[in-house]
């Protein structure tokens, strides 16, 4: 799975690469105009499976570029888990604009990130076994 991170601390962002990379590719991301930019359809990389946002950041707002993502077609159903030590006013502010966005509180255990991969790539895989059930119906 490629995943891509978009974290402005160096140390979780090395963390959760050396942790993750065994088993996904990951892209790592400081700021957010350039994740956005490897998000857009003409952009030259392999799309994401999955995308893990802080909403602290240098050049933009974490809620901006999640509002980016959603409103974009090509990625508005790309997978997108929030990891953040932002105020809980916050967090309490993307969960009401974002409800389907779970959600991950630093400092954080790493078995919560990997409940919340595992919770958001089920989705996907479930309406991709629909459709192949459909089109083999039809």
């Amino acid at each position: 799975m490629r995943i891509g991170l978009l974290e402005d601390n160096p140390s979780i962002s090395e963390l959760l690469t050396f942790a993750l990379e065994r088993d996904h590719t990951i892209m790592a991301y400081v700021f957010g105009a350039a994740f956005l930019h490897a998000l857009h359809p003409d952009s030259e990389l392999e799309p994401f499976d999955l995308v893990i946002v802080d909403l602290g950041l240098p050049d933009m707002p974490g809620v901006e570029v999640l509002s980016r993502i959603r409103e974009t077609p090509a990625t508005r159903h790309l997978p997108i888990i929030v990891l953040t030590g932002a105020p809980r006013h916050l967090i309490a502010q993307v969960a009401s604009r974002f409800p389907d966005i779970p959600i991950v509180r630093k400092p954080f255990h790493f078995d919560d990130l990997l409940a919340a991969i595992a919770s958001v790539m089920v989705a996907p895989a479930l309406a991709d076994q629909a459709h192949q059930q459909t089109e083999a119906v039809e």
